[in-house]
């Protein structure tokens, strides 16, 4: 006869273990199961990185089964702010109040609370999470530069009217930024105030800009010529405007004191006259030459008055008589050539002679020129 013997065995219980967050106190695992089965377990600690199965394994003569349990690891979610990890910003930049909700919905706390921009240097702020959030800790940090000067070249002094400087938009020390007034006068002193882009870092500087009154005129007094002699004159009276003393040049040579200029042909000449700043100003002035038939030559080989000088008349021909009448000698296109002589070279005898100029315009002049030796 045979005997049948039943073996039940018996399966270990356990308490499911909630999931908990990573590198956060794992639990311990229980030797003995909730229906009384003692054992080990392979690992024999839980993991607080990963998730995974756990094997129990009950101690001998017991008649239970090997039992496994899972665990779950939830991961740390990765807390993020719209404005990064890192930060540089301008020293006196408003302050920075730091939220307690990232923007993917962790909320927290930092250390410290707001950014102060107050002082220059490297500061580090943390964000822990509340302990409910399984979310990671994360670090801001925050550079607060100086302000530096933007450096500009002075501007030297302007002469009223003259071309006034275009302004920098880049300063020395490479700054970019914009200039109020936008533009120099050049008729007015003023203050000119550059002041950098947002995010430079830079403090605005001022540079003043001197405009001098200029000479505006040149008062003068003209000594113009007959017949196109050297014996004009130029004599200046007076200045109008600007800073005395004056200094003062003709047709561009050296600037000196004189105030009259003789010897002078017809013709254009340009006075300029600079003030005691260096501000000038230019005028064109004519000396004219007026044509007179003179009355009388004396043909003495002494440079003066030795012929009959119609120059700047505009004699298209010239013809001369003695008192009897007879024609003693003729020049056409005539300007200076009569000496006192006649038509073949002889002097003439002391006394007075007639003329008839026939001039270009198509008018005739008649009168009379004495020789006066």
């Amino acid at each position: 006869a045979s005997i049948s013997i039943g073996i039940n065995t018996v399966t270990p219980q356990f308490d499911a273990i909630p999931a908990f967050c990573e590198n956060t106190t794992a639990p311990i695992l229980p030797l003995t199961s909730t229906n009384g089965i003692t054992g080990t377990w392979n690992p024999a600690t839980v993991s607080n990185t990963a998730s995974g199965t756990y094997t129990f394994t009950p101690n001998p003569n017991q008649c239970a089964t090997v039992a496994f349990l899972t665990i779950t690891v939830t991961p740390r979610t990765v807390t993020t702010f719209t404005f990064g990890t890192t930060a540089s910003v301008c020293q006196g930049a408003p302050t920075q109040i730091l939220p307690t909700t990232s923007s993917n919905g962790i909320n927290g706390t930092w250390s410290p609370s707001t950014v102060d921009n107050s002082n220059v240097g490297t500061t580090t702020y943390n964000f822990t999470p509340n302990p409910s959030e399984c979310a990671t800790v994360t670090s801001y940090t925050v550079t607060v530069n100086p302000n530096v000067i933007a450096t500009l070249n002075p501007i030297a002094p302007l002469c009223s009217g003259e071309t006034a400087p275009v302004l920098p938009t880049t300063s020395n020390n490479g700054y970019l930024g914009t200039w109020s007034p936008a533009t120099v006068s050049n008729t007015t002193s003023g203050s000119y105030t550059f002041t950098p882009n947002a995010g430079q870092c830079a403090l605005s500087t001022t540079l003043n800009v001197t405009v001098y009154p200029s000479p505006t005129d040149i008062q003068t007094i003209i000594a113009n010529v007959l017949n196109n002699t050297a014996m004009g004159m130029i004599e200046i009276t007076g200045v109008t405007s600007g800073v005395a003393p004056y200094l003062y040049s003709i047709n561009n040579g050296p600037f000196t004191s004189i105030l009259t200029y003789s010897n002078l042909s017809p013709g254009d000449y340009i006075l300029t006259v600079q003030d005691a700043n260096g501000c000038k100003y230019s005028k064109l002035v004519t000396v004219t030459s007026t044509c007179l038939f003179p009355n009388g030559i004396s043909p003495n080989n002494d440079q003066k008055n030795d012929t009959f000088n119609l120059d700047g008349c505009n004699v298209k021909r010239l013809e001369l008589f003695n008192r009897y009448g007879m024609k003693v000698n003729g020049y056409d296109e005539y300007v200076k050539e009569w000496d006192g002589t006649t038509s073949d070279g002889k002097e003439l005898p002391d006394g007075t002679y007639f003329y008839v100029a026939e001039l270009k315009d198509g008018t005739t002049k008649t009168g009379w020129v004495y020789i006066a030796r």
